[in-house]
C-alpha cells in the first residue's frame, strides 16, 4: 500500500500501470491519499487498522493478527473484525452474511471456526 499526499498523484498516474498490478496504488475510499500522511500510518501501524476487500466470489481475506501475537489478542481481533464487518452490512439483517469463518497463518492449512 502506498500512502501520499494529492500533489503527487499527478506524478504517480504513469507509474500506475506497475502499481496497480501490485496493489499499491493509492486508493482514495481506504483514505491512502491525504494531507496528514503520518496520521494515516500512525494509525495503520500502532492502532492496527484493518482493511478488507471481498473478491468476486464473495470471499473476505483480511490479516487480523501478527507472529507476535497472543491468542487473546487474535480473538478480539477477530471479533472486532466480524461486529464491523456486520455492522457496515448494505444486506437486510434477516440475512446471514456470514456462511463460513477459516483461520490460517501464511503457510498454513486453514483451520475451520464452528461456532460464529
Amino acid at each position: 500500500m502506498l500512502i501520499t499526499i494529492p500533489y503527487f498523484m499527478k506524478k504517480l498516474i504513469p507509474l500506475s500501470t506497475i502499481l496497480g498490478v501490485k496493489n499499491l496504488m493509492p486508493n482514495p475510499r481506504l483514505g491512502h491519499i491525504t494531507d496528514n500522511p503520518i496520521y494515516i500510518i500512525n494509525e495503520i501501524i500502532n492502532k492496527g487498522r484493518i482493511e478488507y476487500k471481498m473478491d468476486k466470489f464473495g470471499i473476505i481475506n483480511c490479516s487480523i493478527a501478527r507472529s507476535n501475537y497472543n491468542y487473546k489478542k487474535i480473538k478480539c481481533n477477530m471479533i472486532y473484525f466480524l461486529k464491523k464487518l456486520l455492522n457496515n452490512n448494505n444486506l437486510n439483517n434477516n440475512i446471514n452474511i456470514i456462511k463460513n469463518i477459516f483461520i490460517s497463518s501464511t503457510y498454513s492449512p486453514s483451520i475451520k471456526i464452528k461456532k460464529i
